[in-house]
């Protein structure tokens, strides 16, 4: 199968996770050089950990320039693309490929400055995977991406623009390959070049059964769709379709997004013969409601619709105490140190800890954001009931499987993939505990909440990894 990592990292740019500067970071306390190697290290752990097919990192800082939507300086998805191919331990392969990033603007108007990376190994085991689109490129740094058939298809350039010296052909083409043919069968642009095909962000809206007007988000980031076709050795082609999404950060705006997502005729459209569909990363809604039943804002998409969500609870919530810590196995959002439980943290505080009359429990712990804390998901279509997607939320606080208390409760969704957890102990208190949390100590507070435990991990991304085998 096809083992895919969505994650949505904060802000990733050069400055945030790959820059040399020796000037202070005044949210970790050392040099940023320092600060960002710690960040890549943990990004870097999170992949290795996943050994994924495809890595789809949402929140790409980027720019654009003037009548291109090509991403520009865009150093932290080139210098992930080099470690991938050349680097990289355990998941080390020349045969990395990047999508050619565009920025996503709303309409009209909106130019945008953020991306989604998409990365793909090209070759797993006997199985060969290739770019298809579902667009294709007219040649140079401009593009712009368009549908099949509209202008022929041409390579990419070298983007010379704000001072880059980018050559974007070689996002496809690996150092010393040739580019290579897209299989006759595939789903979209069967026998171009690999290297002459490119991303959607321009939707249509579902008509009559078929693809209508283009689709209007709005102010919205479009989603970043991408697909691929893979050929096992015997020749049985595998067409995957990915829309990576970063839904407004508001639940009006959000709702409206998934809505609109489900009118659009590339996302909910009839699916090809051999097609699997994938709609992930930040939705900015949460999975469940207070009482821990499925919320509706999905409905859209899974019930008006055929999706089902990855990340959602195989039983009914529990009723009364047990809720809380139910709830926690589906979290994928933690709390920044800014926000109000860490400032209040001169005095009792159950944000990671109890409170001496009330626990604290395993797994939510108070770090996960109480009103956004289950809002990263992944939605598949056709849903094999059959098989075991290993879905997994790479919680690097307190490890994975969240399997610290047995039997993990029914229903809670504990994952598969193992990761250990960032936090170095604090001799000789331990935290966490299962299956509460130590009473607070404002000592002990402080050590965890510093840049090698807690600090760090935050920094790196308020959103946990989800990792899924299709």
């Amino acid at each position: 199968m096809t083992r895919c990592l969505f994650w949505n990292v904060e802000h990733f740019g050069e400055k945030r996770f790959y820059n040399a500067s020796t000037d202070n970071d005044p949210d970790a306390g050392m040099t940023w050089a320092l600060s960002a190697a710690e960040r890549t290290a943990l990004l870097y752990r999170v992949i290795e950990a996943t050994n994924p097919d495809i890595i789809v990192i949402v929140e790409t800082v980027a720019q654009s320039t003037k009548g291109s939507r090509i991403a520009q300086r865009i150093t932290a998805p080139v210098q992930l693309l080099n470690w991938l191919r050349t680097t990289a331990p355990t998941v080390i392969s020349p045969e990395w490929r990047m999508v050619p990033p565009l920025v996503l603007a709303g309409q009209p108007g909106n130019v945008g400055q953020e991306a989604i990376a998409v990365f793909y190994r090209g070759t797993t085991g006997t199985t060969q995977r290739f770019f298809t689109g579902p667009n294709t490129w007219p040649g140079g740094v401009d593009g712009p991406s368009v549908l099949p058939g509209t202008r022929p298809a041409a390579a990419y350039g070298t983007n010379k623009r704000l001072g880059q010296n980018v050559d974007l052909n070689a996002f496809l083409v690996p150092p010393t390959t040739a580019a290579r043919t897209i299989p006759a069968g595939a789903l979209h642009n069967a026998t171009l070049a690999e290297n002459t095909v490119a991303a959607r962000i321009q939707l249509r809206v579902l008509t009559a059964g078929s693809a209508g007007a283009n689709l209007d988000f709005g102010i919205a980031r479009p989603p970043f769709m991408v697909s691929f076709t893979e050929q096992a050795s015997g020749g049985a082609l595998r067409d995957i379709t990915v829309f990576g999404v970063h839904a407004p950060a508001n639940a009006p705006g959000a709702a409206a997004f998934i809505t609109d997502m489900s009118t659009a005729f590339d996302i909910v459209g009839p699916l090809g013969a051999h097609e699997t569909r994938l709609v992930g990363g930040d939705f900015n809604a949460s999975l469940l409601q207070d009482d821990g039943s499925l919320s509706t804002v999905f409905d859209p998409l899974t019930v008006t619709n055929n999706y089902r969500q990855l990340l959602r609870p195989s039983a009914a919530a529990p009723v009364g105490a047990a809720l809380e810590a139910w709830k926690g196995y589906f979290g994928t959002h933690i709390n920044p140190l800014d926000d109000p439980p860490l400032v209040r943290n001169q005095q009792t505080s159950r944000f990671l800890w109890s409170d001496g009359d009330t626990a604290s429990y395993y797994p939510p712990y108070r770090y996960q954001s109480a009103l956004y804390y289950s809002i990263d998901n992944v939605l598949v279509w056709p849903l094999d009931n059959g098989r075991n997607y290993q879905t997994t939320i790479m919680n690097t606080v307190l490890s994975s499987p969240l399997s610290a208390v047995a039997p993990v409760p029914a229903g809670a969704s504990a994952g598969t993939v193992p990761i250990a957890a960032e936090i170095a102990p604090i001799v000789p208190f331990v935290w966490p505990q299962a299956p509460d949390a130590a009473d607070y100590d404002a000592g002990n507070a402080a050590m965890l909440l510093a840049w090698q435990r807690y600090g760090h991990i935050v920094s790196t991304s308020d959103h946990f990894a989800l990792f899924t085998d299709v």
